[in-house]
């Protein structure tokens, strides 16, 4: 039902002053982004399609061996003709990630092996999805040592993106963060698990939610039982708006912005998103992304370089990107020191503590 109010808002757009790169999708200057994702227009910052061959880009690397690829998944050994395009619901998985699981459950021994294998695959994500430069430990020590997140980043498993986004929702309550009279700032195109988790966050502990929609028409949101609510605008800061820079207040603690939508395609600039919060809150204001729908396509480490351009916590799910069915949470160290103060969060193990 959210899915459909969000398309109406999507198919409202009509045309409308050209906006800062923060309230529209718009082409990045990343290479990466640039070859993968659909061109925005003008048109309310909806993306518009753009229609071209896979080899249209001559100085793209050279295509991959589509059979060798295949030959790779067990999946089309018995559907040889098949072209799998339910990789929203879960892709397809590699022969080698099916046999690590397979290698994992039959030789499971956690007192033995259980913590070498967390830093090792906390290891592989950062690799896999900030371009941390070896997953690999160089020696002993490395092989040891607690401290495997990849720069000021932490990295937190669990078992799907919507169980993170909502236990890190109900830590702002639990921490205190979140007090009466902040706000939290929710774009309406977002999955229901970017929606709720949010709702009753600002439920518990009296804070205002406001909506960051694709247009200016005026729709109704669901609360977490998806029940419609109006919400009530004053010209000073009004809580529904299709421009970021006016919601955002200095009483901002929490943006929940999706880096593309699962249903309409359209693809926020993160890094301008960043940006903005981060001055307009001096620094007090958090930005959530999931990242689900737009990891398995074409998420750039360029995403995480900067501190001031970089979202504060990214999610993503690991079973869309041909890995097991697993959720994995990216984290500002400073974001989830507030989180819970009294504890160090500089060891992996107080950064997997911090969620159970």
């Amino acid at each position: 039902m959210f899915e459909r109010r969000a398309a109406r808002e999507y198919e409202a757009g009509g045309k409308e002053e050209t906006r800062t790169a923060v309230d529209r999708c718009e082409s990045s200057s990343d290479p990466m982004e640039r070859r993968s994702r659909r061109k925005c227009g003008e048109n309310g910052g909806l993306p518009t399609e753009e229609r071209r061959s896979p080899r249209d880009d001559d100085d793209d690397d050279a295509a991959l061996d589509s059979s060798f690829v295949r030959s790779r998944f067990p999946y089309f050994a018995t559907n040889p003709d098949d072209i799998f395009f339910e990789s929203g619901g879960g892709s397809q998985v590699p022969d080698a990630v099916a046999n690590a699981v397979h290698a994992a459950l039959s030789h499971r021994d956690r007192s033995v092996v259980g913590a070498t294998c967390l830093r090792r695959a906390r290891r592989a994500v950062a690799s896999l999805l900030m371009g941390r430069s070896s997953s690999t430990p160089r020696n002993e020590k490395e092989e040891n040592d607690d401290d495997d997140e990849d720069d000021d980043r932490l990295v937190m498993m669990g078992s799907n993106a919507t169980s993170l986004l909502d236990l890190l929702a109900r830590k702002y309550c639990e921490s205190g963060v979140l007090a009466p009279g902040d706000e939290i700032v929710v774009a309406s195109e977002n999955h229901l698990a970017h929606v709720h988790p949010w709702l009753r966050a600002a439920e518990t502990s009296g804070c205002q939610v406001k909506w960051w929609t694709l247009t200016d028409t005026n729709e109704t949101h669901p609360d977490e039982n998806n029940n419609s609510n109006t919400n009530v605008s004053t010209p000073s800061s009004p809580s529904e708006s299709s421009l970021l820079s006016e919601l955002v207040t200095d009483r901002t603690r929490i943006v929940a912005v999706s880096h593309a939508s699962n249903i309409l395609g359209g693809i926020r600039d993160i890094a301008s998103v960043c940006s903005f919060v981060h001055a307009a809150t001096n620094g007090y204001g958090r930005v959530v992304v999931d990242g689900v729908a737009a990891a398995p396509h074409w998420l750039s480490k360029s995403v995480f370089l900067d501190g001031t351009t970089s979202p504060d916590w990214y999610v993503v799910s690991l079973h869309k990107m041909y890995g097991p069915h697993l959720g994995c949470l990216l984290g500002k160290r400073d974001a989830a020191a507030e989180l819970s103060p009294a504890t160090s969060i500089s060891t992996s193990s107080s950064s997997s503590s911090l969620f159970s």
